[in-house]
């Protein structure tokens, strides 16, 4: 089938009930976790109405491919991280998609939400599907995020921005507003400031209509008349609300301390907001498709707990490393086990088997050199017992 409209009310149609597998252990009151398994068996395993706050970045539906980029020592060799090419094209894909979405639903508090990162490859199609799951009344918002990419684009305007879709569990959504631009009465108010105030002595004898109405409001609440020291406006309190078009946060550029290499990483910044704005502190927070576990770090950054999961090893491997410190429960399917390499006792490399790594001639002569000169750089962390190197693989320290 493929008209994407008519491939929609299908699977709409013929979508299985959902529940959890066996006692869904998830999520653990004690623990974050992160899951190397297709993201519909991840779901399986959580807990009915557990979740406060779902982010998913799937694919776009973009029909290109993703790298990860690794840096050696005067190098950089490219490792592939997933393609982004489904057969009937815009039909496979939601073929893929719209049952992963339908799953999601079970799991929400009924305070809960749901977002859905996209771009204008796809968002038009999964919109539909979601007013279809969720109900058009509970898109709660549709975030326009301006990342700020450079484009040299001679044949139409530049395309500078994704969508982001939020829809809630129920009536009763969690939300708390952003505050965090400078409050647009702060500019009237420049030469009247007493460090970031606006006391009652500095205006008093004036006839603005706003300071009229904040002195009646401020005589009312304090119960007598103002005395000059008294504040009428505090430009440290009072901020700009945050509205659902984001300006002020950029792509992970190349340089940024937290990139990682990851083609499709997004900003920790942007899910800090998403996740202080969509659940309460003490929540929990999870991304089926998690890419380099920036939504890990970030709920781990605001104190709520995590469930992480996805299929490809790249996005594993990065997240379990980059999420360490947090000492998450790990589990993974056994048909995705890792590919491996050997190691001696002390940890030095033993037998790499260069020809199992999916790379170009060029990247793999890179890397062969490097194992020759210093093959160090080429095992980046440890996790118990695990050596991981910078490809995902893994090798296990012998007794």
């Amino acid at each position: 089938m493929n008209d994407p409209l008519a491939a929609i009310s299908a699977l709409l149609r013929d979508l299985p009930a959902t529940s959890p597998a066996g006692d869904a252990p998830l999520p653990d009151p004690d623990a974050n976790t992160i899951l190397h398994m297709d993201n519909l068996a991840a779901m399986s395993l959580i807990r009915d109405q557990s979740i406060d706050f779902i982010y998913l970045d799937p694919p776009f539906a973009s029909s290109a491919h993703y790298w990860r980029e690794i840096r050696l020592p005067g190098h950089t060799v490219r490792q592939p991280a997933y393609i982004d090419h489904w057969p009937n094209g815009l039909s496979g894909y939601l073929a893929f998609l719209v049952p992963r979405l339908a799953a999601t639903r079970r799991l929400l508090k009924p305070t809960g939400s749901i977002c859905v990162h996209l771009d204008t490859h796809s968002s038009h199609y999964v919109k539909v599907a979601l007013d279809a799951i969720f109900g058009p009344e509970l898109l709660v918002n549709e975030v326009v995020w301006r990342y700020g990419k450079m484009s040299n684009t001679s044949r139409r305007f530049p395309q500078n921005h994704d969508t982001l879709l939020v829809y809630a569990a129920s009536s009763d959504w969690y939300f708390e507003p952003v505050r965090n631009q400078p409050s647009e009465y702060r500019n009237r108010f420049l030469r009247d400031l007493t460090g970031n105030q606006v006391l009652y002595g500095s205006v008093k004898h004036r006839q603005d209509k706003l300071i009229l109405r904040r002195i009646a409001a401020r005589t009312k609440e304090l119960g007598r008349d103002l005395r000059d020291s008294d504040i009428l406006f505090d430009f440290d309190l009072e901020r700009k609300v945050q509205d659902d078009v984001f300006t002020d946060i950029s792509i992970v550029k190349g340089n940024a301390r937290e990139g990682t290499g990851y083609d499709t990483q997004k900003p920790q910044q942007l899910l800090e907001r998403l996740i202080s704005a969509y659940s309460p502190p003490d929540g929990v927070v999870a991304d089926f498709f998690c890419g380099s576990g920036t939504t890990g770090a970030a709920a781990s950054a605001l104190n709520r707990r995590w469930i992480l999961a996805d299929y490809g090893l790249p996005a594993i491997q990065l997240s379990r490393l980059r999420l360490a410190a947090s000492t998450p429960t790990f589990r993974r399917d056994p048909a995705l086990q890792s590919p491996t390499f050997d190691i001696d006792a002390t940890g030095a490399i033993r037998d790499y088997r260069l020809e199992e790594i999916d790379l170009s001639a060029s990247d793999e002569a890179i890397v062969a050199s490097q194992l020759e000169t210093d093959p160090s750089p080429l095992l980046v962390g440890r996790i118990g017992d695990i050596v991981i190197d910078v490809f995902g693989r893994e090798a296990t320290l012998p007794d």
